[in-house]
């Protein structure tokens, strides 16, 4: 069906998704990180920002509230469990958790922005109920546009013949990703309410509904992934009924 839809807004797939192998201890780490975000989005910036040049990161713990502390302790346990860290330790004379990234793509990948997608994968799998009605889900689908440019649409899901497109940004971006995502949005004829930017670090200028009106998408915190979801859920429910 999402191949279908695509071709009829003529978008080639130039590669054929193939589904990674499911690993599901990471998917449900990255449903924890998505609904914890705001308590540790800083701890995932510590990771993010030094584990390119150098593995080793620090989180200072001092002054969070008691329940966060606890929080960022129990994931360092859970990504070193999952073969995500090499080792951390809680540094008392600083205040601090200090660790470092084990040194592998599959470490890089996920902490650099492969949970976000996982997280949006996950809650449509566990939480989009619509009771048979026909739902397809497909991630990094890589296309050309009807200019001839090559882009990757993160994940593409089709509803009864509606497609959604949602794009999960982790990290820095540029202008001209928020206008390409803009392009991309109307190319495929979607209403925000169909594309999808979930964005895990905006810019310090930009608020999220800056970004909404510039890209013309409903441009979401990793954390409003589920109640959008729901909203989805509600508005075919409605239509069925």
């Amino acid at each position: 069906m999402i191949f279908r839809l695509l071709a009829e807004r003529d978008y080639q797939i130039r590669i054929p998704p193939r589904a990674a192998p499911p690993e599901p201890a990471l998917d449900a780490l990255a449903l924890l990180v998505s609904f914890q975000f705001d308590a540790c989005c800083e701890f995932l910036h510590h990771m993010r920002g030094e584990m390119r040049d150098n593995p080793g990161f620090y989180v200072q713990l001092d002054g969070m509230p008691e329940a966060q502390i606890i929080l960022i302790r129990n994931l360092c346990s859970l990504f070193r469990s999952n073969g995500l860290l090499e080792h951390y330790r809680v540094d008392r004379t600083t205040g601090r958790i200090v660790g470092a990234v084990t040194d592998d793509a599959r470490a890089f990948h996920f902490i650099g922005g492969d949970w976000l997608e996982s997280a949006i994968r996950v809650n449509v799998s566990q939480f989009l109920n619509l009771d048979g009605t026909p739902v397809e889900l497909l991630e990094n689908v890589e296309i050309r546009r009807p200019d001839g440019r090559n882009f990757e649409l993160d994940v593409v899901m089709a509803i009864d013949g509606l497609l959604y497109w949602w794009e999960a940004k982790c990290g820095g971006y540029l202008p001209s990703d928020l206008d390409r995502y803009r392009a991309v949005a109307k190319e495929l004829g979607l209403p925000p309410n169909r594309a999808v930017l979930v964005l895990a670090e905006p810019e310090p200028d930009d608020a999220l509904g800056t970004v909404a009106d510039h890209t013309g998408m409903t441009v979401l915190a990793p954390d409003r992934i589920a109640a959008f979801i729901e909203g989805i859920e509600a508005r075919h429910r409605k239509q069925g009924a």
